[in-house]
Protein backbone atom coordinates (compact mmCIF):
# COMPACT_ATOMS: atom_id res chain seq x y z
CA UNK A 1 0.00 0.00 0.00
CA UNK A 2 1.08 3.53 -0.93
CA UNK A 3 2.36 5.71 1.88
CA UNK A 4 0.19 9.12 2.23
CA UNK A 5 1.15 12.20 3.91
CA UNK A 6 -0.99 11.23 6.31
CA UNK A 7 1.01 8.17 7.40
CA UNK A 8 3.66 10.27 7.88
CA UNK A 9 1.75 13.02 10.07
CA UNK A 10 0.35 10.32 12.34
CA UNK A 11 3.89 8.63 12.86
CA UNK A 12 5.39 12.21 13.77
CA UNK A 13 2.83 12.88 15.70
CA UNK A 14 2.06 16.00 14.10
CA UNK A 15 -0.63 17.29 11.47
CA UNK A 16 -0.41 16.89 7.70
CA UNK A 17 -0.10 20.60 7.25
CA UNK A 18 3.51 20.41 9.47
CA UNK A 19 4.54 17.45 7.21
CA UNK A 20 3.45 20.02 3.81
CA UNK A 21 5.21 23.09 5.43
CA UNK A 22 7.97 20.88 6.43
CA UNK A 23 8.56 19.17 2.88
CA UNK A 24 8.05 22.48 1.30
CA UNK A 25 9.28 25.33 3.17
CA UNK A 26 6.10 26.94 3.16
CA UNK A 27 6.36 27.82 6.48
CA UNK A 28 8.42 28.35 9.58
CA UNK A 29 8.92 24.64 11.64
CA UNK A 30 10.70 23.84 14.51
CA UNK A 31 13.60 22.05 14.06
CA UNK A 32 12.32 19.40 16.69
CA UNK A 33 9.39 18.87 14.57
CA UNK A 34 11.02 18.59 11.33
CA UNK A 35 13.29 16.64 12.62
CA UNK A 36 10.43 13.76 13.58
CA UNK A 37 9.03 14.45 10.34
CA UNK A 38 11.86 14.01 8.42
CA UNK A 39 13.01 10.65 10.27
CA UNK A 40 9.15 9.55 9.85
CA UNK A 41 9.48 10.23 6.08
CA UNK A 42 12.76 8.12 6.28
CA UNK A 43 11.07 5.05 8.44
CA UNK A 44 8.25 4.96 5.86
CA UNK A 45 9.83 5.55 2.77
CA UNK A 46 7.21 8.20 1.82
CA UNK A 47 8.19 9.87 -1.41
CA UNK A 48 6.09 13.28 -1.73
CA UNK A 49 3.71 13.29 -5.03
CA UNK A 50 5.57 15.81 -7.30
CA UNK A 51 2.16 16.26 -9.53
CA UNK A 52 0.44 17.55 -6.19
CA UNK A 53 3.00 19.49 -4.95
CA UNK A 54 3.15 21.20 -8.17
CA UNK A 55 -0.79 21.51 -8.30
CA UNK A 56 -0.56 23.34 -4.72
CA UNK A 57 2.39 25.68 -5.35
CA UNK A 58 2.37 26.39 -9.49
CA UNK A 59 5.95 25.32 -9.70
CA UNK A 60 7.22 22.56 -11.47
CA UNK A 61 10.77 22.76 -10.26
CA UNK A 62 11.77 21.94 -13.83
CA UNK A 63 13.82 23.86 -16.59
CA UNK A 64 13.50 24.07 -20.11
CA UNK A 65 16.89 24.73 -22.36
CA UNK A 66 16.36 24.82 -25.77
CA UNK A 67 19.83 24.62 -27.60
CA UNK A 68 20.71 24.56 -31.34
CA UNK A 69 22.96 21.69 -31.14
CA UNK A 70 23.30 19.71 -28.64
CA UNK A 71 26.35 17.46 -30.28
CA UNK A 72 28.50 20.82 -30.31
CA UNK A 73 31.16 20.88 -27.55
CA UNK A 74 29.94 24.08 -26.22
CA UNK A 75 26.56 24.18 -25.76
CA UNK A 76 26.88 20.23 -24.07
CA UNK A 77 29.52 21.91 -21.79
CA UNK A 78 27.18 24.37 -21.15
CA UNK A 79 24.35 22.28 -20.60
CA UNK A 80 26.31 20.03 -18.09
CA UNK A 81 26.98 23.39 -15.96
CA UNK A 82 23.14 24.28 -16.08
CA UNK A 83 21.97 20.87 -15.01
CA UNK A 84 24.78 20.64 -12.18
CA UNK A 85 23.45 23.98 -10.75
CA UNK A 86 19.71 23.42 -11.05
CA UNK A 87 20.55 19.78 -9.28
CA UNK A 88 21.93 21.14 -6.12
CA UNK A 89 18.96 23.43 -6.26
CA UNK A 90 16.43 20.82 -5.88
CA UNK A 91 15.60 21.87 -9.89
CA UNK A 92 15.49 19.10 -12.88
CA UNK A 93 16.70 19.97 -16.68
CA UNK A 94 14.58 19.33 -19.91
CA UNK A 95 16.80 19.77 -22.88
CA UNK A 96 15.08 20.36 -26.25
CA UNK A 97 17.51 20.44 -29.76
CA UNK A 98 16.51 22.83 -32.34
CA UNK A 99 19.63 21.33 -34.72
CA UNK A 100 19.01 25.20 -35.84
CA UNK A 101 15.58 25.13 -36.97
CA UNK A 102 13.52 27.72 -36.42
CA UNK A 103 9.88 25.46 -36.92
CA UNK A 104 11.57 23.13 -34.33
CA UNK A 105 12.39 26.19 -31.76
CA UNK A 106 8.79 26.97 -32.16
CA UNK A 107 7.47 24.01 -31.53
CA UNK A 108 9.66 23.83 -28.18
CA UNK A 109 8.63 27.18 -26.99
CA UNK A 110 5.26 26.52 -27.29
CA UNK A 111 5.31 22.76 -25.50
CA UNK A 112 7.59 23.60 -22.65
CA UNK A 113 6.07 27.34 -22.00
CA UNK A 114 2.44 25.21 -21.92
CA UNK A 115 3.09 24.34 -18.36
CA UNK A 116 6.18 21.70 -18.47
CA UNK A 117 8.76 24.23 -16.91
CA UNK A 118 9.29 26.83 -14.67
CA UNK A 119 11.28 29.43 -16.86
CA UNK A 120 13.23 28.85 -20.39
CA UNK A 121 16.66 29.12 -21.35
CA UNK A 122 17.10 29.33 -25.29
CA UNK A 123 19.62 29.55 -28.21
CA UNK A 124 17.59 31.01 -30.58
CA UNK A 125 18.37 30.66 -33.96
CA UNK A 126 15.38 32.64 -35.06
CA UNK A 127 15.89 35.99 -36.87
CA UNK A 128 12.53 37.60 -36.45
CA UNK A 129 12.39 38.98 -33.05
CA UNK A 130 8.26 39.95 -33.48
CA UNK A 131 8.08 36.29 -34.12
CA UNK A 132 10.03 35.05 -31.25
CA UNK A 133 8.58 37.52 -28.87
CA UNK A 134 4.69 36.24 -29.68
CA UNK A 135 5.98 32.58 -28.48
CA UNK A 136 6.75 33.56 -25.03
CA UNK A 137 3.65 34.01 -22.60
CA UNK A 138 3.12 37.01 -21.04
CA UNK A 139 5.40 37.04 -17.86
CA UNK A 140 6.83 33.95 -18.48
CA UNK A 141 10.88 33.44 -17.34
CA UNK A 142 13.03 33.37 -20.30
CA UNK A 143 16.94 34.15 -20.24
CA UNK A 144 18.49 34.31 -24.19
CA UNK A 145 21.49 32.71 -24.07
CA UNK A 146 24.70 32.97 -26.56
CA UNK A 147 22.65 34.30 -28.79
CA UNK A 148 20.81 37.54 -28.75
CA UNK A 149 18.22 40.24 -30.57
CA UNK A 150 18.80 43.89 -31.43
CA UNK A 151 16.02 44.32 -29.35
CA UNK A 152 16.24 43.99 -25.74
CA UNK A 153 13.38 42.73 -24.01
CA UNK A 154 14.84 39.61 -22.77
CA UNK A 155 17.55 39.34 -19.86
CA UNK A 156 20.65 37.41 -21.95
CA UNK A 157 23.98 35.55 -20.84
CA UNK A 158 26.31 36.11 -23.74
CA UNK A 159 30.09 35.64 -24.30
CA UNK A 160 32.74 38.31 -25.78
CA UNK A 161 32.69 37.87 -29.46
CA UNK A 162 34.36 40.47 -30.81
CA UNK A 163 37.49 40.86 -28.92
CA UNK A 164 39.10 36.72 -28.78
CA UNK A 165 38.46 37.64 -32.82
CA UNK A 166 40.01 40.62 -33.41
CA UNK A 167 43.17 39.76 -31.42
CA UNK A 168 43.60 36.40 -32.78
CA UNK A 169 43.59 38.04 -36.55
CA UNK A 170 45.71 39.91 -35.37
CA UNK A 171 48.04 37.87 -33.45
CA UNK A 172 48.20 35.90 -36.83
CA UNK A 173 49.41 39.36 -38.45
CA UNK A 174 51.34 39.83 -36.20
CA UNK A 175 53.40 36.58 -37.62
CA UNK A 176 53.26 37.73 -40.80
CA UNK A 177 50.21 35.65 -41.95
CA UNK A 178 48.72 37.60 -44.94
CA UNK A 179 45.50 35.44 -46.17
CA UNK A 180 43.73 34.94 -42.73
CA UNK A 181 40.34 33.22 -43.71
CA UNK A 182 37.74 32.81 -41.48
CA UNK A 183 34.82 30.54 -40.67
CA UNK A 184 31.32 31.58 -39.54
CA UNK A 185 27.94 29.99 -38.84
CA UNK A 186 24.53 31.29 -39.86
CA UNK A 187 24.56 34.57 -41.14
CA UNK A 188 21.46 35.52 -39.69
CA UNK A 189 23.13 35.18 -35.66
CA UNK A 190 24.40 37.56 -33.50
CA UNK A 191 26.85 35.60 -32.45
CA UNK A 192 27.94 35.51 -36.30
CA UNK A 193 27.60 38.89 -37.08
CA UNK A 194 29.95 39.98 -34.16
CA UNK A 195 32.37 37.64 -34.99
CA UNK A 196 32.55 38.90 -38.38
CA UNK A 197 32.92 42.50 -37.80
CA UNK A 198 35.41 41.95 -35.62
CA UNK A 199 37.24 39.75 -38.28
CA UNK A 200 36.77 42.52 -40.47
CA UNK A 201 37.86 45.30 -38.62
CA UNK A 202 40.91 43.56 -37.42
CA UNK A 203 41.89 42.86 -41.19
CA UNK A 204 41.16 46.27 -42.30
CA UNK A 205 43.53 48.14 -38.92
CA UNK A 206 46.42 45.12 -39.34
CA UNK A 207 46.59 46.50 -43.32
CA UNK A 208 45.37 43.22 -44.81
CA UNK A 209 44.12 42.62 -48.41
CA UNK A 210 40.21 42.90 -47.84
CA UNK A 211 38.85 39.43 -49.32
CA UNK A 212 35.20 38.09 -49.44
CA UNK A 213 36.36 34.94 -50.62
CA UNK A 214 38.32 34.47 -47.49
CA UNK A 215 34.90 34.74 -44.98
CA UNK A 216 32.84 31.20 -45.35
CA UNK A 217 29.86 30.88 -43.88
CA UNK A 218 28.44 27.00 -42.26
CA UNK A 219 25.31 26.20 -40.78
CA UNK A 220 26.74 26.56 -37.39
CA UNK A 221 25.92 22.55 -36.55
CA UNK A 222 28.97 20.74 -35.47
CA UNK A 223 29.74 18.71 -38.75
CA UNK A 224 29.43 21.83 -41.30
CA UNK A 225 32.89 22.96 -40.86
CA UNK A 226 34.53 20.78 -43.20
CA UNK A 227 33.58 21.98 -46.80
CA UNK A 228 33.95 25.82 -45.14
CA UNK A 229 37.87 24.90 -44.40
CA UNK A 230 37.95 22.74 -47.66
CA UNK A 231 37.15 25.59 -49.88
CA UNK A 232 39.38 28.27 -47.95
CA UNK A 233 42.36 25.73 -48.12
CA UNK A 234 41.42 25.99 -52.02
CA UNK A 235 41.75 29.93 -51.70
CA UNK A 236 45.49 29.67 -50.18
CA UNK A 237 44.42 30.10 -46.34
CA UNK A 238 47.55 27.61 -45.56
CA UNK A 239 50.27 26.77 -48.47
CA UNK A 240 53.84 28.18 -49.07
CA UNK A 241 54.80 30.31 -46.14
CA UNK A 242 52.72 30.76 -43.19
CA UNK A 243 49.29 31.53 -43.51
CA UNK A 244 46.46 31.61 -41.12
CA UNK A 245 42.44 30.26 -40.64
CA UNK A 246 40.70 32.63 -38.06
CA UNK A 247 38.13 30.11 -36.81
CA UNK A 248 35.25 32.49 -35.19
CA UNK A 249 32.60 29.84 -34.78
CA UNK A 250 32.80 26.24 -36.09
CA UNK A 251 35.12 23.49 -35.16
CA UNK A 252 38.26 21.81 -36.43
CA UNK A 253 36.65 20.99 -33.09
CA UNK A 254 37.58 18.14 -30.68
CA UNK A 255 36.97 14.32 -31.79
CA UNK A 256 36.36 13.33 -34.92
CA UNK A 257 35.19 16.90 -36.54
CA UNK A 258 38.98 17.94 -35.61
CA UNK A 259 40.43 15.10 -37.39
CA UNK A 260 38.68 15.48 -40.21
CA UNK A 261 40.40 19.52 -40.16
CA UNK A 262 43.34 18.15 -39.57
CA UNK A 263 43.79 15.19 -42.48
CA UNK A 264 42.88 17.93 -44.56
CA UNK A 265 45.90 20.00 -44.47
CA UNK A 266 47.73 17.10 -44.24
CA UNK A 267 46.82 15.64 -47.15
CA UNK A 268 47.58 19.38 -48.92
CA UNK A 269 51.09 19.03 -47.62
CA UNK A 270 50.59 21.49 -45.04
CA UNK A 271 52.28 21.81 -41.41
CA UNK A 272 50.27 22.87 -38.40
CA UNK A 273 51.19 26.03 -36.49
CA UNK A 274 54.22 26.77 -39.87
CA UNK A 275 51.86 26.94 -43.30
CA UNK A 276 48.64 26.50 -41.53
CA UNK A 277 47.70 28.06 -38.24
CA UNK A 278 44.34 27.70 -36.81
CA UNK A 279 41.79 29.26 -33.92
CA UNK A 280 38.38 28.87 -32.14
CA UNK A 281 36.73 31.37 -30.78
CA UNK A 282 35.00 29.11 -28.04
CA UNK A 283 37.72 28.40 -25.92
CA UNK A 284 37.83 24.79 -26.22
CA UNK A 285 41.16 23.36 -27.04
CA UNK A 286 41.92 21.94 -30.44
CA UNK A 287 45.20 19.72 -30.88
CA UNK A 288 45.77 21.07 -34.47
CA UNK A 289 45.71 24.87 -33.46
CA UNK A 290 44.97 27.43 -30.98
CA UNK A 291 41.89 28.88 -28.82
CA UNK A 292 40.65 32.55 -28.89
CA UNK A 293 38.95 31.38 -25.76
CA UNK A 294 35.77 32.79 -24.35
CA UNK A 295 34.49 35.31 -21.42
CA UNK A 296 30.91 35.05 -20.23
CA UNK A 297 30.39 39.35 -20.29
CA UNK A 298 30.32 41.59 -22.86
CA UNK A 299 33.32 43.43 -23.90
CA UNK A 300 34.33 46.27 -26.34
CA UNK A 301 36.74 46.30 -28.76
CA UNK A 302 40.34 47.01 -28.03
CA UNK A 303 40.41 50.76 -26.79
CA UNK A 304 43.45 51.15 -29.25
CA UNK A 305 42.08 49.69 -32.46
CA UNK A 306 42.02 52.88 -34.43
CA UNK A 307 45.80 53.29 -34.03
CA UNK A 308 46.12 50.11 -36.20
CA UNK A 309 46.31 46.52 -35.43
CA UNK A 310 48.03 46.16 -31.72
CA UNK A 311 49.96 42.78 -32.53
CA UNK A 312 52.05 44.81 -35.31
Amino acid sequence: MKVTISDVARLAGVSTATVSHTINSTRYVSGETKEKVYRAIAELGYTPDASARSFRTGKKKTIGFIVPDISNKFFATMIESVENYLSAHGYHLIIANTKENPEREETNIRLLSAGLVDGLLIASTMEDFSRFESLIPAGFPVVLVDRTFDTKRFPSVSVSNFQPIYRSVCRLAGKGDKRIGMIGGLPRLSSTKERIAAYQEAVADCGLPQDDLLIRYGNSMENSAQSCLDELLEQKCGGPGPDGLGDGDLPPQEGPQAGRGHRSGHLRGLRFGYQLSVFKADGLHHPAGGKAGRDCRRTDPPADRDAGCPCL
